[in-house]
């Protein structure tokens, strides 16, 4: 017999289906023997036949064995419903556990349960209200163990009948939870279009989180979806970080736009209202994380007609911050970036030095220091600092490039405005803030001469902004004349 001695085959035959009796009935040793010996003695070409006895000392007893009437079949398919009941029962269990202590999360199911519940339960008996219970545990495991993805989304597929995907999918990311919504993330972009478009142009008007809002935000960009006017209107009407905003900004043909990554300081505040009153519009992301992660992208920044940097409250070294090496980028693609310190500092060690208009010349900070402000001996710098003036600030020891347009110095010559051009676009550097290490010092904006000097630069900045198409600065260098106050 296959793979078998004509004897073991002829007892499996035996055991199995050899006894033509009914089913939960035994066999006798001596049974069971006599079939054997008759079996293989009358099998064809067989040589063998076998013998059979009582064990000594057994004092004429018999061996009794259960008769088997189940197939390898039969005991596979018993196998696989002993493991559906098994999960059906977990399952139920743990929803009761789940809903007893108001749905709380550290009650969902641990990855190993979840694992085996989406594969071994049978969906045709698994209630509305747990599955809802076992995407939720699936969206908290998936977040930390991706690599399980597949396996959630052919559960969803299967009980597609309950509930639709998007609709299972819009629940889980309005969940409290940032877990769950973060595995959603994850599952969301593998289901794929268009249930993932749906679904992100729905949550990210909504979502607060910077990590959900960059993953389905890069999402969207990546995948060409665009915003409804209504959706990018909600966006914009709040505070989005610079990502969302710069995705609304692509459904909208409004004014032009700066992006002001600032510190939260008076000064960076001052400044928005200022870059506001001069006719840009404002999208100001004060994310200190930000800088930490490299979540700036120079495809993404070009939207923005100019980008302003206030680092005087976060400022830190990072020999590998990307974020600087996309802004270097941007500007050589036609932006017009606006800095202030410590951004000099910061990148002194890296290419992006050469971005700016000044370089660092030494390590020094001159905090809370009162200086006299001069306009350079230019006709441009003449009109944008009509007069000298004092006000207390913090700046850096800072020199000129020699193709930099320098606009106001100090009295000790430390340039304070200035510009260069660089690839297609500009860079301007405010050599001016508010940060002090040990005391607290008044916003630069304070002092009124400079405050509306700031407002006569900013509007002739927007004018040139709004003269530029595809993001690139027009002419050499700045030239003239800016707006009068109140013009």
């Amino acid at each position: 017999m296959p793979e078998h001695s004509l004897f073991t085959g002829c007892l499996i035959e035996g055991l199995t289906h050899g006894f033509q009796r009914g089913s939960g009935r035994a066999i006798t040793g001596s049974e069971l023997g006599l079939y054997l010996q008759r079996r293989v003695e009358t099998y064809p070409g067989s040589q063998q036949s076998p013998d059979f006895g009582t064990f000594a000392f057994d004092d004429r007893g018999e061996m009794v064995l259960p008769f088997v009437t189940a197939t390898l079949e039969d005991a596979t398919e018993v196998t696989s419903r002993q493991h559906q009941d098994r999960a059906h029962r977990i399952l139920s269990d743990a929803y009761d556990r789940w809903h007893r202590h108001e749905c709380n999360e550290r009650r969902l199911l641990d990855l190993d349960t979840t694992l085996e519940i989406l594969t071994e339960v049978d969906p045709a008996t698994a209630a509305p209200d747990w599955v809802r219970f076992l995407d939720q545990s699936t969206a908290r495991n998936i977040e930390e163990h991706p690599e399980h993805v597949a396996t959630a989304l052919e559960f969803m597929r299967r009980t597609a009948d309950l509930e639709a995907p998007s609709v299972r999918f819009t629940r889980l990311l309005h969940h409290p939870s940032r877990q769950i919504r973060l595995g959603t993330v994850r599952l969301v972009r593998e289901f794929g279009q268009p249930v993932a478009a749906e679904a992100f142009s729905a949550r990210v008007v909504i979502e607060k989180d910077p990590d959900i809002l960059r993953i389905m935000t890069s999402y969207l960009w990546e995948t060409g979806v665009t915003p409804s006017s209504s959706a990018a209107e909600a966006i914009l009407s709040g505070r989005p970080n610079w990502m969302t905003a710069a995705w609304a900004l692509t459904s909208t043909g409004g004014r032009p736009a700066a992006l002001l990554l600032g510190d939260d300081s008076d000064f960076t505040h001052d400044l928005r209202r200022t870059i506001t009153a001069s006719g840009l519009q404002v999208i100001e992301d004060s994310d200190e994380l930000l800088w930490f992660h490299d979540r700036l992208n120079s495809r993404l920044l070009q939207i923005f007609q100019v980008i302003i940097i206030v680092r005087g409250n976060n400022y830190f070294r990072n020999d590998d911050n990307r974020n600087y090496d996309a802004l270097a980028e941007y500007v050589r693609r036609g932006g017009l970036l606006f800095a202030t310190p410590w951004v000099a500092w910061e990148t002194v060690r890296r290419p992006f030095a050469a971005t700016l208009p000044f370089f660092y010349l030494r390590n020094s900070h001159n905090e809370g220091v009162t200086l006299q402000a001069c306009p350079a001996q230019s006709q441009l710098a003449e009109q944008l600092f009509t007069e000298p003036f004092a006000l207390e600030t913090s700046y850096e020891e800072l020199a000129p490039l020699p193709a930099t347009t320098t606009l106001l110095h100090s009295d000790r010559g430390i340039p304070l405005y200035g510009f260069h051009r660089i690839g297609e676009g500009e860079c301007h550097y405010l050599n001016i803030c508010q940060h002090h290490c040990s005391r607290t010092i008044p916003s630069p904006f304070q002092t009124t001469a400079f405050s509306r000097a700031m407002e006569r630069v900013w509007r002739w900045i927007a004018a040139r902004s709004l003269r530029c198409d595809d993001h690139t600065v027009a002419g050499d260098a700045p030239s003239g004349n800016p707006p009068t106050q109140g013009g």
